[in-house]
């Protein structure tokens, strides 16, 4: 497959797990997966990898028993950002059909039509 810009970078990126991810993260000195800031929104990190850059975390505020869902992205160099507002999504699901709908588009050649089988589907 070859690689597509877009405003999180090349796609597909590096990335084939989250240890790998999380690894990066702690030798650039990236505190998303710290263990002050996973506590605070009773966070979980999921454990798939989308188009070798995008995973969702969930999150659980503690006036809520709800969980919701935001999609996270990572760099090259292995931080880690937000890529949907805090808590945009009802499901894990629903947060990573978002992160298929908006790089699909990317990968597909100019001048296909029709539905094409990416990463992550």
């Amino acid at each position: 497959m070859e690689k597509a810009c877009s405003p999180w970078g090349l796609l597909p990126g590096p990335w084939k797990n989250v240890a790998q991810i999380k690894a990066k993260g702690k030798t650039v000195g990236d505190r998303t997966f710290s263990e002050e800031n996973l506590p605070h929104f009773r966070t979980k990190v999921g454990t798939r990898v989308l188009y070798g850059r995008f995973f969702v975390t969930s999150e659980r505020s503690y006036s809520s028993k709800e969980r919701s869902y935001t999609i996270r992205y990572t760099t090259d160099e292995g931080y880690v950002d937000t890529a949907s507002k805090f808590m945009e999504y009802s499901s894990r699901h629903a947060a990573e059909t978002a992160v298929r709908r908006l790089v699909a588009p990317l990968l597909k050649p100019e001048g296909q039509k029709g539905r094409r089988k990416t990463l992550g589907s």
